[in-house]
């Protein structure tokens, strides 16, 4: 090296290389009830289990079911734990100790687990008596059979997939 100078590179090239690779694929981690499992109809009745979801998230405009948030409220709870979470993915890409793709999963694990945790934390408004009846003595909203809640799946698509992401 001219003038005494030595380069030493512990990555730092690689790591450009791999931003290269990856310029312009813009990933996000989807998290929700998708694919086949949206689809299925649920063992309660000629309902899917995304319709489920749905009207458990917004209720119904008759008000016969509540608003019983838990993909929006677990979020906005854990807001500031994410973007912890995200901050930390630059330094182990750094050093190699993980991928883009493998981060967006941890992330969206974590978040799938949160809400998992919301619905088990019984979500209010509790359950009318004719619905416990109906489910048999089953007090957890949401999760009377469990088909619901193992719909849940986390994936990583192109960001050009997903029209609000």
């Amino acid at each position: 090296m001219p003038g005494g100078v030595r380069i030493i590179d512990r990555g730092w090239n690689a790591f450009k290389k791999k931003l290269q690779r990856n310029k312009g694929k813009g990933l996000v981690a989807s998290v929700g009830v998708q694919g086949d499992k949206a689809t299925e109809m649920h063992a309660d009745g000629d309902i899917t289990n995304a319709t489920i979801g749905a009207i458990q998230e917004y209720g119904t405009e008759d008000g016969r079911v509540p608003e019983r948030s838990h993909w929006r409220a677990t979020f906005d709870e854990n807001e500031s734990k994410y973007t912890r979470e995200l901050e930390k993915i630059p330094g182990r890409l750094l050093q190699g100790q993980s991928t883009i793709k493998g981060e967006l999963l941890l992330i969206g694990e974590i978040y799938k687990f949160d809400v998992l945790k919301k619905i088990k934390s019984h979500i209010a408004p509790a359950l009318a008596e004719s619905t416990i009846e109906m489910h048999k003595g089953e007090t957890t909203p949401l999760d009377n059979t469990g088909q619901y809640i193992n719909s849940f799946s986390v994936d990583v698509v192109p960001r050009s997939d997903k029209s609000d992401a």
